[in-house]
């Protein structure tokens, strides 16, 4: 017996075993679907969707990252310690690099832009000059200096901000020698590529 809009109504037989024969082939297709969009056995990329294969290259890059920012992350701290760190905590160390690392890989970004860009319109001659060296020295001792101020909690000296940033300025510049010039406007290079551009 099913009660629709107030009234009684009773099934048949057959008018049972259709609405049955519906709903199982609704819940049929819903897995199908399902199984189609998730597909764990074949492990493969879906239209649209993201599987165990899409993801693990992302864990693989992401793992690979990680290793080499705590390397870095390692190496910094020993010139720093060796230069006279001093900090409270560990978690106050930890929330130096933190912020450290933040304001550092956007201004490194936005430097390697900027002489990339300032090279294209031969304003100098190459991205990885004497300007390079100059602006990553220096802008590793602002950053280091602001964070200094910034934190009562981790202390430098002047001498160390000073010497860190020369260190750290110097493998920044000399990690972009190995880089190719980006092509000087007017040029054939230039032209190709502002043509895919637009």
């Amino acid at each position: 017996m099913d009660r629709t809009n107030g009234t009684d109504v009773i099934e048949t037989d057959p008018a049972r075993r259709e609405r049955f024969l519906e709903n199982s082939g609704l819940l049929k297709a819903k897995l199908r679907t399902a199984q189609a969009v998730f597909n764990l056995g074949t492990l493969s990329k879906q239209k649209g969707t993201i599987t165990i294969k899409g993801i693990k290259p992302l864990l693989i890059c992401t793992l690979i990252i990680s290793i080499i920012l705590i390397v870095f992350t390692s190496l910094e701290f020993l010139i720093l310690k060796i230069l006279g760190l001093q900090y409270e905590s560990l978690w106050s160390l930890l929330l130096f690099f933190l912020v450290y690392g933040l304001s550092e890989i956007p201004i490194n970004l936005f430097l390697s832009a900027l002489l990339k860009s300032l090279t294209t319109l031969d304003v100098i001659q190459s991205h990885t000059g004497m300007l390079a060296l100059f602006l990553h020295i220096t802008s590793t001792f602002i950053i280091v200096n602001i964070i200094d101020r910034l934190m009562t909690s981790v202390s430098i000296s002047q001498l160390g901000i000073s010497l860190f940033s020369l260190v750290t300025g110097l493998v920044g510049w000399l990690s972009i020698q190995q880089d190719p010039d980006p092509p000087k406007r007017g040029s054939k290079e230039f032209e190709t590529y502002e043509k895919k551009m637009s």
